[in-house]
């Protein structure tokens, strides 16, 4: 969550997914939600040996301890001791192979579980992962995070510009109160008001004809690319309030706050790009 300072707007907003490092926040959220799901699995008798076999496995992989030497209670203790105290590799390869490991056993019950996971912890602490199947795959990189900072502290942006992508960051680095739909709108307003400032229309797919950069206009395939991005934002009700049917995905939101922050660097800190008449 934005800072006070932040909020207040007496520190600048950055977009800070944690890529290699997790807090001790994130890691406490980890740990709750499973214990949560042992303590769940170990009371249901259709489960119960699921969990047991899959907890085997973790003891015997990432682990590394005997077979012969295997307790519930042991093994959920030396989990908790990763989560809490082991590098974030670690803590993300535990992660993997006990999702693996329940997917194996009982695949629809590995895959929820992998998804339960995305949901209440990896997306609202900002994790830069997601379980795809059973697999924690990346969905950004230190080089999109860079984008997204180098577009809030663009000089030449205007201000309009400025304040939506700032609130499409608050909005989706909020870890209590995400807002994935609000943070694709603000996103994408951003780069509505840049391409109105430069040109002064109001109409973005208008503006971005004029754009010229040196002596070319802007290439017809990256203006119909994002005459569609606003299109496909008010088709899903990211720009308009129905919020029932708006995409909820951080990974989503993510990918249209990076490219959106990427188009207004383009727009920003080209010296050469002129205005058709």
């Amino acid at each position: 969550m934005p800072t006070f300072s932040q909020r207040m707007g007496y520190a600048p907003i950055r977009f800070a997914p944690q890529l290699e490092s997790l807090d001790n926040e994130t890691r406490l959220a980890i740990w709750n939600r499973l214990f949560v799901a042992f303590e769940a699995m170990q009371k249901r008798r259709d489960t119960a040996d699921h969990l047991q076999e899959s907890l085997k496995r973790v003891w015997r992989l990432p682990l590394q301890r005997s077979v012969e030497d295997y307790r519930y209670t042991t093994c959920r203790r030396a989990c908790e001791t990763v989560v809490m105290d082991a590098p974030w590799h670690e803590v993300l390869t535990l992660l993997e192979i006990l999702v693996e490991s329940v997917e194996l056993e009982a695949p629809e019950l590995g895959l929820a579980f992998g998804a339960v996971l995305n949901e209440d912890v990896l997306s609202k602490h900002l994790v830069g992962y997601r379980f795809i199947g059973a697999v924690l795959t990346p969905i950004t990189s230190d080089v999109e995070t860079d984008v997204v900072n180098e577009a809030l502290g663009n000089g030449t942006l205007n201000d309009t510009a400025r304040s939506h992508l700032q609130n499409s960051v608050k909005l989706l680095s909020d870890r209590d109160n995400p807002n994935y739909r609000k943070a694709m709108a603000e996103a994408i307003d951003a780069v509505e008001s840049a391409v109105h400032a430069l040109t002064g229309e109001t109409v973005l797919s208008k503006g971005l004809k004029r754009i010229n950069r040196g002596e070319e206009g802007l290439h017809p395939a990256l203006a119909s690319a994002w005459e569609k991005m606003y299109s496909w934002a008010s088709d899903e009700g990211v720009r308009h309030a129905d919020f029932g049917t708006a995409p909820k995905d951080q990974a989503l939101a993510t990918y249209v706050v990076v490219t959106s922050s990427a188009f207004l660097n383009y727009l920003a800190s080209a010296d050469n790009i002129t205005i058709k008449e």
